[in-house]
């Protein structure tokens, strides 16, 4: 996906910029790929809303950042119909076998994160470092 990763690209470069002009906080959000910068001016961590892939008006949980990006995923954000069937813009090997729906992942880069985001999405068993959550098709929670 060379426009997530372009927008992720763009996240990550902003915030070194407002590093190199001397700024200690600052959510860079880009669509929804974000990168937390320090703590807020009163000392709290940011705090992230994960959405409902099915209802983008309800979070399903939080998160609090402090210079990490986080990048989401997520087989609604674009759909194609071939035929009578629907398909994500992300064709994953598990597409019939419940296929997540979205993956987010913290990491300290939001490129790194957009890749795992993606990766996992295509294969949901890739491991990584990095904390992830996914909201399979019962949109209930898991975290690792």
């Amino acid at each position: 996906d060379l426009g997530g990763f372009a927008k992720e690209y763009a996240v990550d470069r902003a915030a070194l910029i407002a590093k190199r002009f001397g700024m200690s906080a600052a959510l860079i959000n880009f669509g929804g790929d974000i990168y937390a910068l320090g703590r807020k001016e009163n000392g709290t961590r940011f705090r992230i809303g994960i959405k409902n892939p099915e209802n983008s008006s309800q979070h399903l949980h939080y998160i609090e950042l402090e210079n990490q990006a986080i990048a989401t995923s997520a087989s609604n954000e674009r759909q194609y119909v071939i035929g009578t069937e629907t398909y994500s813009h992300i064709l994953s090997k598990s597409e019939i076998d419940n296929a997540p729906l979205s993956a987010s992942v913290i990491s300290e880069s939001c490129v790194e994160s957009g890749v795992f985001a993606t990766a996992i999405m295509i294969d949901p068993s890739i491991q990584t470092d990095n904390d992830v959550i996914i909201i399979p098709a019962s949109t209930s929670i898991k975290t690792e």
